[in-house]
């Protein structure tokens, strides 16, 4: 019996296109995976339309927030597949407290540096509104901090330290800050003074440790007004809590916030006081401060800002007295 042969078939229109077409010698003409990776994107985007849909409702899991942070990392998912994520997490983070907790137990905050690296704007700045919404949110912010920031790139650079201390003991803020104050952009220094100041007025006792104290007390002197009146700020805040005060005498600042009140600029002698009445609160330094400062500057300067000071009677009397 002759062996088996293989017989001419009839050239089809889909083998003529394949690999083994002679005429096609640069190889297939239709690259199967960049033609399927669009369709994935297309698919994955309206399976992750589809999963907010039905859970819309529905409080935040454990197990839902896996699906969306994996929406986050995989490489087959679209730009405005991850913005979709992120704007649903952040309208999530703006109504419950309770989704706010579980998302900062989730992978979803791992994600964030990696989105804030992104060369779409307008990811990084989603990812920017969420970190703003759970900040606020954790902290009893009011408002958000990052809808005020209306410098893109500072914004980011922001946000890009202050994920790292969500969720983290204070011990990290104080890290981050301290880096931030530290920025050569003045805008980031400006920025990190203004969130250090609500934050010390939310939550009483915050951000007492010397090292902030030390860097603001720094920025009094910085090239840039704008700069040193919102460290001046962020100082008054901070010393309005015993902690507070305490901080802000033991890294001797008291020189430098008594030199600012011969300031051309009222907010920041304004701040200064505040910060010295609460220092003043302390028997003990009262006679420090009026060393430092003359009894008749003191009363030209509560005159100036008076309506700031509804117990200033109080206040003058405790000067007197000690004088």
């Amino acid at each position: 019996m002759p062996p088996l042969q293989r017989q001419e078939t009839r050239t089809s229109l889909l083998s003529w296109w394949s690999d083994s077409n002679p005429l096609l010698q640069s190889g297939p003409t239709i690259n199967l995976h960049a033609a399927a990776k669009p369709l994935m994107k297309w698919m994955h985007h309206q399976q992750a339309l589809g999963i907010i849909e039905k859970n819309n409702e529905v409080p935040l899991t454990a197990e839902l927030l896996e699906i969306y942070a994996s929406y986050l990392s995989y490489k087959y998912i679209s730009l405005a597949t991850q913005r979709t994520v992120l704007k649903h997490l952040s309208n999530r983070a703006s109504f419950s407290k309770t989704d706010v907790a579980e998302i900062l137990r989730s992978p979803i905050l791992e994600q964030i540096p990696q989105l804030l690296q992104s060369d779409d704007r307008q990811l990084q700045i989603s990812a920017c509104s969420l970190v703003g919404k759970l900040l606020a949110h954790q902290y009893g912010i009011p408002g958000q901090f990052t809808s005020s920031v209306k410098d893109e790139d500072t914004l980011i650079q922001i946000t890009y330290m202050l994920v790292v201390v969500l969720g983290q003991p204070e011990r990290a803020m104080v890290e981050a800050f301290q880096i931030l104050l530290e920025s050569d952009a003045e805008a980031v220094r400006r920025w990190s003074c203004i969130l250090i100041k609500d934050l010390a007025r939310a939550v009483e006792g915050i951000l007492t440790a010397s090292e902030v104290i030390e860097k603001l007390v720094e920025l009094l002197c910085d090239s840039n007004d704008d700069v040193a009146q919102v460290a001046m700020s962020a100082l008054a805040e901070i010393s309005q809590s015993s902690e507070g005060t305490t901080a802000v005498l033991a890294t001797n600042a008291l020189g430098t916030v008594g030199r600012t009140l011969n300031s051309s600029r009222l907010n920041m002698r304004l701040s200064a006081c505040r910060v010295l009445m609460a220092l003043a609160k302390r028997q003990s330094t009262v006679s420090a401060i009026l060393d430092a400062i003359p009894i008749r500057r003191w009363l030209e300067l509560l005159r100036q800002v008076s309506f700031i000071f509804p117990h200033r009677n109080v206040d003058l009397s405790i000067f007197m007295v000690q004088r």
